[in-house]
C-alpha cells in the first residue's frame, strides 16, 4: 500500500501514519500484505491469540464491536520486520514480528 495510491482511503492512510508514528518508523516504507498469505511462528500466533482475547473481552463489556475489528499486516522494507495491527473500537494494538518469525506463503501472491 502506498500512501499516494488513489485506491487508498483517507482512513487507511491515517491508520498507516498512526502505525508509523507509534513505532517511530516515519521515514520507512510499509507494504501491506494479505494476512492469509503469511506463515507466522508459534510465538507470534500465541501473542495474536492474547490480542484476540483482549479484543473479545472489550466487545463483551461493550467497549468495542466485533464487527468493527480489522487485522492488517505490513512488511517494513528496511528491516524485514512484520507489523500486525488489530484495530477495534478505536483502539490500535500492534505486534512486531522480527525477520525469521514470519514468511510469505509460497504462491501466496495475488
Amino acid at each position: 500500500m502506498s500512501l499516494n495510491d488513489p485506491f487508498t482511503s483517507p482512513v487507511e492512510a491515517a491508520s498507516v501514519e498512526r502505525i508509523k508514528s507509534s513505532l517511530h518508523l516515519e521515514d520507512v516504507a510499509l507494504n501491506e500484505l494479505d494476512f492469509e498469505d503469511l506463515y507466522v511462528s508459534e510465538a507470534v500466533l500465541e501473542t495474536l491469540r492474547g490480542m484476540a482475547g483482549d479484543v473479545y473481552q472489550s466487545a463483551t463489556f461493550g467497549a468495542a464491536n466485533l464487527e468493527d475489528v480489522s487485522l492488517k499486516a505490513f512488511w517494513v522494507e528496511k528491516s524485514g520486520m512484520l507489523i500486525l495491527s488489530v484495530r477495534s473500537g478505536g483502539v490500535l494494538r500492534l505486534l512486531q514480528a522480527p525477520e525469521g518469525q514470519w514468511k510469505v506463503r509460497e504462491g501466496g501472491y495475488h
